[in-house]
């Protein structure tokens, strides 16, 4: 682990100089940083797919990222970046949730970032097939590097979990 967190945190260094954390494009290529360490660090069991199209009973639109395994091919979990205060779009989230939960019939994770502040969501069904949403708490990570790699590794014990 602390291999990927060296390779991460050396990266993330080398985008900071040169990408501007501005708007959700920028922060989008700082995620996909994320996501690869934690593939990276869960050997390759998911792979990451941009802009992947979900349909389901009550939506039809793209995430940002897909996360989907490499034997079934099934979306796991759902990406969503955000420019500003992700919360916001939280009503969002769990439709895209509850849409990727009907497909699938397992508990989904999705994840809300605007690349500094991180929120975990957990969906998955009673026994009657209604959904359950649960919050994580709020994850912050700092863009200042003295306590950067901290950060890093905290996120990905969290995704690797």
């Amino acid at each position: 682990m602390q291999k990927v967190i060296y390779k991460l945190v050396k990266g993330l260094k080398l985008q900071y100089k040169a990408i501007p954390i501005g708007n959700e494009a920028s922060r989008s290529l700082y995620v996909s940083s994320y996501l690869v360490a934690a593939s990276n660090l869960l050997k390759n069991r998911f792979t990451i797919s941009p802009e992947k199209t979900i349909s389901g009973p009550n939506r039809h639109g793209t995430l940002d990222y897909a996360l989907v395994t490499s034997t079934s091919f099934n979306v796991f979990g759902a990406v969503e970046v955000k420019a500003t205060d992700y919360l916001q779009d939280i009503a969002q989230n769990t439709v895209q949730c509850e849409s990727i939960l009907t497909n699938r019939r397992k508990p989904v994770f999705k994840i809300i970032t605007d690349s500094e502040k991180w929120g975990f969501l957990k969906c998955f069904s009673d026994d009657n097939g209604n959904p359950i949403f649960q919050l994580s708490k709020q994850l912050v990570l700092f863009m200042e590097m003295t306590i950067w790699k901290i950060g890093q590794g905290k996120l990905l014990k969290h995704l690797y979990s």
